[in-house]
């Protein structure tokens, strides 16, 4: 589009419709907590995932675009503005097919919500999961999950009924299937450094035997 065909007063009203929604956004809490203990959010959740998914990008698999990494993850929780967040700790595999149907129908309602092509765009582009980037910010997600658990020692992960090994086992077990069924021969460090931070949680969360 050359500049004379732009319509400014159009960008402007945009810019202030994605205002809007993203703050919704911001009003997504999770189960997950922050370092003081309080939610967090669905924002600050894909914010910090994108920093951490674009650092290790650059230091372990330089031959990704670490931007598109960083942009995977600022988009993909975007389908929670229409479903809101679901804890998957105690998922079954049922429970993980239908929470896919789910995603599936939030995906298609959120085009014309946020009425903004080029980050929609982004977004379908990340749930192909066809690229080494999406794969990469797919693995990494999981793995977020487990970093808040290091805050408070697990009392958290307790709280939501998380108390043994074996259910923290069962889980790893659950979420194992998906990742490597929807996103297989995912880069590497992805990989090594979730099963880094899941056994490190597993020890030193307060779990009983």
């Amino acid at each position: 589009m050359s500049a004379e065909n732009l319509n400014y007063e159009e960008g402007a009203e945009k810019a202030k419709r994605l205002a809007r929604e993203l703050g919704h956004f911001g009003l997504i809490y999770r189960k997950t907590l922050m370092p003081d203990l309080s939610p967090e959010s669905d924002s600050h959740h894909s914010w910090s995932l994108g920093l951490i998914g674009y650092e290790l990008a650059c230091t372990f698999e330089p031959e990704l675009n670490a931007y598109k990494v960083y942009l995977f993850c600022g988009v993909h929780d975007l389908p929670e503005l229409i479903s809101g967040d679901e804890s998957t700790l105690l998922m079954t595999q049922e429970d993980h097919q239908q929470k896919a149907i789910n995603d599936a129908e939030a995906l298609e309602q959120l085009g014309p919500l946020i009425d903004a092509p080029h980050i929609y765009e982004a977004l379908l582009e990340f749930e192909k999961l066809d690229s080494p980037e999406a794969k990469f910010a797919y693995w990494l997600d999981k793995l977020m999950t487990m970093l808040s658990h290091f805050f408070d020692g697990g009392d958290n992960l307790r709280a939501m009924g998380i108390t043994t090994k074996a259910d923290i086992d069962a889980w790893h077990d659950t979420i194992l299937i998906k990742l490597n069924t929807n996103a297989p021969d995912t880069p590497k460090s992805a990989v090594v450094i979730f099963d880094l931070i899941f056994n490190e949680m597993r020890e030193n969360s307060g779990l009983t035997d």
